[in-house]
Protein backbone atom coordinates (compact mmCIF):
# COMPACT_ATOMS: atom_id res chain seq x y z
CA UNK A 1 0.00 0.00 0.00
CA UNK A 2 1.68 3.02 -0.88
CA UNK A 3 1.91 5.58 1.73
CA UNK A 4 -0.08 8.68 1.70
CA UNK A 5 1.47 12.13 2.95
CA UNK A 6 -1.24 14.72 3.94
CA UNK A 7 -0.36 18.28 2.90
CA UNK A 8 -2.44 20.88 5.13
CA UNK A 9 -2.35 24.45 4.59
CA UNK A 10 -2.86 26.91 7.23
CA UNK A 11 -4.14 30.18 6.70
CA UNK A 12 -3.26 32.47 9.57
CA UNK A 13 -4.44 36.29 9.74
CA UNK A 14 -1.87 38.74 9.72
CA UNK A 15 -3.87 41.26 11.36
CA UNK A 16 -6.04 42.93 7.97
CA UNK A 17 -7.92 41.25 5.69
CA UNK A 18 -7.32 40.72 2.37
CA UNK A 19 -3.34 41.11 2.85
CA UNK A 20 -1.15 38.55 1.01
CA UNK A 21 1.94 37.65 1.87
CA UNK A 22 4.03 34.53 1.54
CA UNK A 23 4.06 34.25 5.62
CA UNK A 24 0.40 33.94 5.63
CA UNK A 25 0.53 29.73 4.50
CA UNK A 26 2.30 26.86 6.57
CA UNK A 27 2.78 23.54 5.18
CA UNK A 28 3.72 20.47 6.51
CA UNK A 29 3.13 17.04 6.26
CA UNK A 30 2.53 14.23 8.61
CA UNK A 31 5.18 12.26 7.14
CA UNK A 32 8.34 14.63 6.66
CA UNK A 33 7.24 16.44 9.87
CA UNK A 34 7.28 13.42 12.38
CA UNK A 35 3.39 13.68 13.60
CA UNK A 36 2.76 10.92 16.24
CA UNK A 37 -0.69 10.30 14.31
CA UNK A 38 -1.74 10.87 10.81
CA UNK A 39 -5.69 11.86 12.00
CA UNK A 40 -5.47 15.82 12.69
CA UNK A 41 -8.36 17.11 15.50
CA UNK A 42 -7.07 20.72 16.35
CA UNK A 43 -4.65 22.95 14.86
CA UNK A 44 -3.59 26.21 17.06
CA UNK A 45 -1.11 28.54 16.19
CA UNK A 46 0.32 31.20 19.29
CA UNK A 47 1.97 34.87 19.49
CA UNK A 48 5.29 32.95 18.89
CA UNK A 49 4.80 31.14 15.86
CA UNK A 50 4.83 27.42 17.18
CA UNK A 51 2.04 25.23 15.40
CA UNK A 52 0.50 23.56 17.75
CA UNK A 53 -1.24 19.87 16.01
CA UNK A 54 -3.74 17.70 18.42
CA UNK A 55 -3.81 13.90 17.39
CA UNK A 56 -5.20 10.69 18.19
CA UNK A 57 -2.63 10.16 19.81
CA UNK A 58 -0.55 12.99 21.29
CA UNK A 59 -0.13 16.94 20.91
CA UNK A 60 2.74 18.22 18.20
CA UNK A 61 4.44 21.36 18.46
CA UNK A 62 6.02 22.55 14.96
CA UNK A 63 8.19 25.58 14.57
CA UNK A 64 9.04 25.04 11.04
CA UNK A 65 12.63 23.19 11.20
CA UNK A 66 11.80 20.99 14.84
CA UNK A 67 8.90 18.65 15.88
CA UNK A 68 8.04 18.32 19.41
CA UNK A 69 5.91 15.13 20.92
CA UNK A 70 4.34 15.51 23.50
CA UNK A 71 2.11 12.23 25.11
CA UNK A 72 0.43 11.49 28.40
CA UNK A 73 3.10 9.36 30.95
CA UNK A 74 1.07 7.46 33.28
CA UNK A 75 3.44 8.13 36.54
CA UNK A 76 4.53 11.95 35.29
CA UNK A 77 1.66 14.22 36.50
CA UNK A 78 2.98 17.47 34.57
CA UNK A 79 2.84 15.48 31.11
CA UNK A 80 -0.48 15.95 29.04
CA UNK A 81 -3.35 14.14 30.56
CA UNK A 82 -4.26 12.10 27.74
CA UNK A 83 -3.33 11.28 24.35
CA UNK A 84 -6.42 11.66 22.01
CA UNK A 85 -6.18 15.37 21.38
CA UNK A 86 -9.42 16.70 20.50
CA UNK A 87 -9.67 20.90 20.84
CA UNK A 88 -6.76 23.43 21.02
CA UNK A 89 -7.40 27.05 22.08
CA UNK A 90 -4.87 30.02 22.72
CA UNK A 91 -6.15 32.41 24.98
CA UNK A 92 -5.29 36.41 24.68
CA UNK A 93 -2.40 35.92 27.37
CA UNK A 94 -0.99 33.44 25.02
CA UNK A 95 -2.05 30.49 26.60
CA UNK A 96 -2.63 27.25 25.37
CA UNK A 97 -5.43 24.94 26.71
CA UNK A 98 -5.92 21.11 25.70
CA UNK A 99 -9.05 19.63 25.67
CA UNK A 100 -8.70 15.62 25.45
CA UNK A 101 -11.40 12.92 24.92
CA UNK A 102 -11.54 11.16 27.94
CA UNK A 103 -9.35 12.54 30.03
CA UNK A 104 -10.54 16.80 30.55
CA UNK A 105 -8.46 19.66 30.01
CA UNK A 106 -4.52 20.71 30.59
CA UNK A 107 -2.79 24.36 30.43
CA UNK A 108 0.71 24.16 28.72
CA UNK A 109 2.72 26.10 30.95
CA UNK A 110 5.65 27.54 28.91
CA UNK A 111 8.18 27.98 31.64
CA UNK A 112 8.55 24.28 32.86
CA UNK A 113 7.67 22.62 29.62
CA UNK A 114 4.85 20.83 31.02
CA UNK A 115 1.17 20.51 31.88
CA UNK A 116 -1.00 21.68 34.54
CA UNK A 117 -4.07 19.57 34.21
CA UNK A 118 -7.37 21.30 34.86
CA UNK A 119 -9.55 19.96 37.48
CA UNK A 120 -13.37 20.52 36.30
CA UNK A 121 -15.06 17.13 38.42
CA UNK A 122 -15.25 14.98 41.27
CA UNK A 123 -14.04 12.28 39.04
CA UNK A 124 -10.33 14.15 38.57
CA UNK A 125 -11.93 14.37 34.55
CA UNK A 126 -11.79 11.10 34.36
CA UNK A 127 -14.12 10.08 30.73
CA UNK A 128 -14.69 13.94 30.34
CA UNK A 129 -14.52 15.01 26.83
CA UNK A 130 -13.36 18.14 26.18
CA UNK A 131 -14.68 19.41 22.25
CA UNK A 132 -14.04 22.92 22.55
CA UNK A 133 -12.48 25.90 24.04
CA UNK A 134 -12.94 29.77 23.73
CA UNK A 135 -12.45 32.88 25.66
CA UNK A 136 -15.37 35.78 26.29
CA UNK A 137 -14.79 39.54 26.25
CA UNK A 138 -14.04 39.11 29.87
CA UNK A 139 -11.38 36.81 29.70
CA UNK A 140 -13.56 33.80 30.75
CA UNK A 141 -12.49 30.71 29.42
CA UNK A 142 -15.58 28.54 28.02
CA UNK A 143 -15.23 24.64 27.63
CA UNK A 144 -17.71 22.38 25.62
CA UNK A 145 -17.81 18.45 26.15
CA UNK A 146 -19.09 15.69 24.82
CA UNK A 147 -22.05 13.65 26.80
CA UNK A 148 -22.34 14.24 30.30
CA UNK A 149 -20.81 17.48 31.22
CA UNK A 150 -18.73 18.68 34.39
Amino acid sequence: MKNFVFLILIFVFSGALGENTDEDFICFNTSNDKLFHNTIEAIARDQLGYIWVGTNFGLNRLDGYNTVNYINIPDDSTSISGNFIYSLFVDSDDELWIGTIGSGLNKYDRKTNSFKRIKLSKLNNEGLNISAITEDKSGNIWIGTIGEGV
